[in-house]
């Protein structure tokens, strides 16, 4: 019922504040293990037997990551480390290499499991698709994201220690974010449910954010951020547009929902904004993130890194594509439909004017994850210039287009007295 999804789902918000707050491995540990079971009622809420399984599947593998995990954090407690995550370069240095690398090992292992990293990837695609929408999107744009949390303090710690001294890791991270980055972008590019696609394509670009971090570097870290602020934002947007889609359509099958972006135009408009900017283009935020990334692998001298980023975005331009055509560009001949509920419309409609923030003032944004990049690594190091702005002229035809978009059906009588028709 609805009280127990609110309940499960405030329960899952407060784990992941307390996951953010948590300044030793004791509450870290325990807000993980209430996160994930929390998220696994919620998954399985609608009790179907595929609800079930994929609940199963996610519950089984993120405890086995937990358990992992917490034999890392154990061995960093033995050894000095009485704070939070930040410290664990220092109490790995307490070890010998050989002791180190395995509780490193044993770390990357507990993240990589609630990422959705290969090999411990099935969980993802089999959950999103089953969970109720407004839970496909925070797993997606959210607790994933919690997992790219650890890989970063994991990264970090080893960049941290002399060269040589546990940096097959980071190769280690390279491989496991390449398979998972083909993985996501050849399994999204077959799929005709669209939940399931948006699941593989998380997949996806968790294997592009994997693959920048593992250059372990001050730009890398810095991109890859950008990058995950900007996808979990316009994940979350994706998923509850497509849940409002979903929901008039009664089917989530791609080619069920041909035409619903015209008939439901600020849904439609909304998805529109999250799409064009997961594929990477401007003026929105995933262009400059996917940008920093790419010229953080350029500088590291990794051409192959920004090469199979940029065949990543082709292939997402693909799959994406598909979605655009069929929501705006097949004709819609069902019985009209009504729009969404006020508060959907509202949700959608912040996130997507968040995902358009994000592109017309890319400095601004970028200046959120500086802080934590540079607690991560202290030396710091050069970053491209993305001071980008877009000029008032300019942006003054950009509400111009805005307004036919929204106000088209007034426009069609003035365009005919414009064009003589």
């Amino acid at each position: 019922g609805a009280d127990k999804y609110y309940f499960f789902l405030f329960i899952m918000l407060a784990s992941l504040i307390g996951l953010a707050r948590a300044q030793n491995s004791e509450v870290f540990h325990g807000c993980f293990e209430l996160m994930t079971f929390s998220s696994y009622m919620l998954v399985i809420h609608k009790r179907t037997r595929e609800s079930l399984d994929a609940g199963a599947k996610y519950l089984i593998m993120c405890v086995g990551g937990a358990n992992f995990m917490q034999i890392g954090l154990l061995a960093l407690d033995s050894a000095g480390m009485h704070g939070g995550l930040n410290q664990m370069a220092g109490a790995l240095a307490a070890y010998s290499p050989l002791t180190a690398a395995c509780v490193t090992l044993a770390l990357l292992a507990g993240f990589a499991v609630k990422a959705g990293f290969f090999p411990a990837h099935s969980w993802l695609p089999a959950a999103h698709p089953v969970a109720p929408s407004s839970i496909s999107a925070p797993l997606s744009g959210l607790l994933t994201k919690v997992g790219i949390m650890g890989v970063v303090f994991v990264v970090a710690a080893v960049a941290a220690n002399p060269a040589g001294n546990g940096h097959w890791i980071l190769g280690l991270l390279t491989i496991m974010s390449v398979v998972t980055f083909l993985l996501g972008e050849l399994m999204a590019l077959m799929q005709q449910d669209i939940k399931r696609m948006l699941a593989y394509s998380t997949l996806a670009q968790i294997g592009e954010i994997g693959l920048i971090l593992s250059l372990g570097t001050y730009a890398a870290t810095t991109g890859a951020l950008a990058h995950v602020v900007n996808h979990a934002i316009m994940k979350d947007l994706l998923f509850l547009a497509a849940g409002g889609f979903i929901m008039r359509a009664g089917s989530q099958q791609l080619q069920d929902l041909a035409g619903l972006g015209k008939a439901m135009p600020f849904a439609g408009a909304c998805m529109a904004v999250g799409l064009v900017s997961i594929m990477g283009l401007p003026p929105m935020g995933g262009f400059f993130s996917k940008f920093l990334m790419l010229k953080a692998a350029m500088d590291a001298g990794q051409v192959w890194m920004a090469v199979l980023i940029f065949a990543g975005s082709v292939a997402g331009c693909v799959y994406y594509g598909r979605i655009i055509k069929t929501l705006f560009f097949t004709g819609y001949e069902e019985k009209p439909l009504e729009g969404l509920p006020l508060g959907m419309n509202l949700g959608i409609g912040v996130l997507a004017a968040l995902t358009l923030a994000s592109g017309l003032f890319p400095t601004q944004w970028v200046s959120l994850v500086l802080p934590a990049a540079t607690a991560l690594f202290p030396a710091g190091g050069t970053l491209p210039d993305v001071a980008i702005g877009w000029s008032p002229v300019a942006i003054l035809p950009l509400l111009g287009a805005v307004y036919a978009l929204v106000m088209r059906g007034d426009l069609k009588k003035s365009a005919l007295v414009a064009t003589g028709s």
